[in-house]
């Protein structure tokens, strides 16, 4: 989810919205229909976690 926010832009809360909203974006994340979707909450964390790591 995180290449999908930098490639698109997208705050934390758009990147869940649309990843439940579109299907390409779903399948990119390798999530289907009856999975549950990380929630901006948890974005923002790992996104903070990665960039620690850096």
């Amino acid at each position: 989810m995180l290449v999908l926010q930098q490639l698109f832009s997208l705050s934390d809360e758009a990147v869940e919205f649309q990843v439940n909203d579109r299907r390409s974006f779903e399948k990119f994340v390798g999530l289907g229909v009856m999975n549950d979707i990380l929630d901006a909450t948890t974005v923002a964390f790992l996104e903070s976690v990665s960039v620690r790591r850096m």
